[in-house]
């Protein structure tokens, strides 16, 4: 694939003029004038329950779009894409670590890992040149999450713990290197040994392939370690 040199030297993230609330006639969530993330930089977001951090996160990914203004995320305008379009561009470009996890129950925790690369080629390719195939990448992120692929590679994900199930899915939000990883309360349910394993593994994939990382967590003892610390209070005209 061709890169797109125009394309590298646009921001991560672009937003313009947005407005967005969850139905017509409703009072908006969200009226940010301007936010941009340059690519590879690791932010941090922080705000009270409620203030739309998730409701951003989304915007972002492409999984809804705003009522006014413009959500460009690495050159492209998600908010003049189809439906469809937007999907297989986030399947391509964007690891999404939700925060209710989002894992499948009736797939083995390598599946979940490796889902990813069902939807997207591209993600596909790059996860299987990693390390010889996808089984092995999904083995390496999970042995680094501190979780053993001879032990847990084929039990259910309904057999984890809350916290397993939450490392379970960084792995999937991480395999094949997508451009953008956006982590919504990433380590609430881990203890201090994991989340730092945690972080180092995040840290690690992104400054290997310069993703950008957009990192959402009420843990502010953690936004030191990130490049920039953005109040969503701040820039939320709300």
């Amino acid at each position: 694939m061709t890169p797109n040199k125009g394309n590298d030297l646009k921001p991560a993230i672009a937003i313009e003029n947005l407005c967005f609330a969850w139905r017509t006639g409703m009072a908006p969530v969200l009226k940010i004038e301007r936010l941009q993330v340059p690519r590879g930089e690791r932010v941090f977001i922080e705000g009270p329950s409620g203030s739309g951090k998730s409701t951003l996160l989304s915007l972002v990914a492409g999984v809804v779009v705003p009522q006014e203004g413009r959500v460009g995320v690495n050159g492209r305008q998600l908010n003049t894409m189809p439906g469809a379009a937007r999907d297989q561009f986030r399947a391509d470009q964007i690891g999404y670590i939700y925060q209710m996890f989002n894992l499948i129950p009736y797939l083995s925790i390598v599946e979940n890992v490796t889902l990813p690369c069902r939807f997207s080629k591209i993600r596909r390719e790059r996860a299987a040149g990693r390390n010889g195939d996808l089984m092995a990448e999904a083995t390496r992120l999970l042995k680094k999450l501190g979780l053993e692929a001879s032990s847990f590679g084929n039990r259910a994900v309904t057999d984890l713990s809350v916290g397993q199930q939450q490392r379970v899915a960084a792995a999937r939000a991480l395999i094949g290197t997508p451009a953008i990883i956006i982590a919504d309360e990433p380590t609430s349910a881990l203890d201090a040994q994991h989340r730092e394993a945690f972080i180092r593994l995040l840290f690690q994939e992104c400054d290997r392939e310069k993703t950008t990382l957009v990192f959402v967590s009420h843990d502010t003892s953690l936004a030191g370690i990130f490049d920039r610390r953005v109040r969503l209070t701040a820039i939320n005209a709300i």
